[in-house]
């Protein structure tokens, strides 16, 4: 029987998709650059988090359609 899976295929998918609904809540880029920054630091164990405000800041943009 053909069994499919639902959800994220990996964590990085998860990561994705929390973003995704996180902007469909309306949440604002400093909520997304949190959530980023505890990504990166705190279940990818990286050093540095990058500039998450940057990042997040873009993302909004483009989902509200002004790349």
């Amino acid at each position: 029987i053909g069994v499919k899976r639902f959800g994220p295929d990996d964590e990085y998918d998860s990561y994705a998709l929390r973003i995704f609904v996180m902007l469909n809540e309306g949440r604002r880029a400093t909520d997304i650059a949190e959530y980023l920054r505890w990504a990166a630091l705190e279940t990818m164990g990286l050093s540095d988090a990058g500039d998450c405000v940057a990042i997040a800041q873009t993302v909004v943009k483009i989902h509200e359609g002004h790349p």
